[in-house]
């Protein structure tokens, strides 16, 4: 198989941007300068004034054309109509709620009569962010993170013992078996809802495709283990769509279920090999602080013996931070 798309490989202004915007009222001042203020409403943003995501009416999916002119919508929707040019104006970075930094950009729609954001990484809808820094906008709208990688309900996984299950009805202590470890515990299972528009919709492989039995529906950048010239290698289920044995399938909204282990690993789904959740600062931030605290609780992040702590320094604290969550963690070492 050929043109398999990699983790790390970029879009060029030859192809379409997929992204969802939100409008800028989903994000409101509630601490800080700007005070009841919407994200896409001041003229001069402030850092250190916190936002709150609130629910609204959801994200509209919006395809971008590269022109002469720069981007453009590709098709009508509820931002704009077919053709107007779309011009990112700033770029925010914003700190979560223990999810680590993710950067916005507000957006300028010719005929759009309120403002629209692009979030470059999921947002966490309740969660309070603070805004750290400002800057002009460059370039055009890039593609953003899609979101965490995960599976459909109704998929069967392969268990211990050769049994196999639905996904959804899977939970914590089942033993899932893996590629390379044999039966492994399942430590946690979430699940999370997303709208299944155009190329953000799940990906559709049909029997057989993947050596799966059945019908195996994924999110596009979950990946799958196929076979080329230079071996086995995972590749994003997106990569693999040809409106064939391989198609996007849209509409209405979808729920994806996350199989969290010790470690990432090749489980075996609906007969195709597929990976597990990937747990990284990137995946923790498209869940939400429950979530995230069950991760961790679901995770052994300390000896069972006892303990004196070990003090780390920034540099080393922080990754280990960005990874757990905004729970406070310690190093433990046995005691003396």
């Amino acid at each position: 198989m050929v043109g398999c798309l990699m983790l790390g490989d970029v879009y060029s202004k030859s192809e379409t941007v997929v992204c969802e915007a939100l409008r800028g009222n989903e994000m409101r001042v509630v601490v800080g300068v700007n005070f009841g203020d919407s994200l896409c409403a001041t003229d001069m943003p402030v850092p250190g004034d916190i936002y709150l995501m609130k629910p609204g009416r959801g994200p509209e999916c919006l395809q971008l054309l590269w022109t002469e002119g720069g981007q453009r919508l590709a098709a009508d929707c509820t931002a704009g109509r077919a053709r107007a040019a779309v011009r990112p104006l700033d770029r925010l970075t914003l700190m979560g709620d223990g999810s680590g930094s993710l950067d916005v950009l507000t957006l300028e729609i010719d005929g759009a009569p309120s403002g629209w954001f692009v979030p470059l990484s999921p947002l966490v809808p309740r969660e309070t962010y603070t805004l750290i820094a400002v800057r002009p906008a460059s370039g055009g709208v890039p593609q953003p993170d899609l979101g965490c990688m995960c599976m459909t309900r109704g998929t069967l996984i392969d268990l211990a013992r050769g049994e196999r299950r639905a996904i959804e009805t899977l939970r914590p202590g089942d033993m899932v078996l893996t590629r390379d470890r044999g039966p492994m515990p399942l430590r946690w299972v979430g699940c999370s809802t997303r709208r299944a528009a155009g190329p953000l919709a799940p990906v559709v492989i049909a029997p057989g495709v993947l050596g799966n039995r059945e019908e195996l529906i994924v999110s596009p950048r979950h990946r799958v283990l196929v076979e080329d010239a230079r071996g086995p290698r995972l590749a994003e289920a997106r990569a693999l769509v040809d409106d064939g044995g391989v198609r996007y399938r849209a509409g209405g909204y979808t729920d994806y279920f996350h199989l969290l282990l010790d470690t990432q690993e090749i489980v075996y789904a609906s007969g195709a090999a597929v990976e597990s959740l990937h747990l990284n600062p990137q995946t923790l931030a498209s869940f939400d602080m429950d979530a995230r605290r069950a991760m961790q609780s679901a995770l052994s992040w300390e000896a069972p013996r006892p303990h004196r702590a070990l003090q780390l320094p920034e540099t080393a604290a922080a990754p280990i931070a960005a990874v757990a969550g905004s729970v406070p963690i310690e190093i433990r070492i046995p005691a003396e």
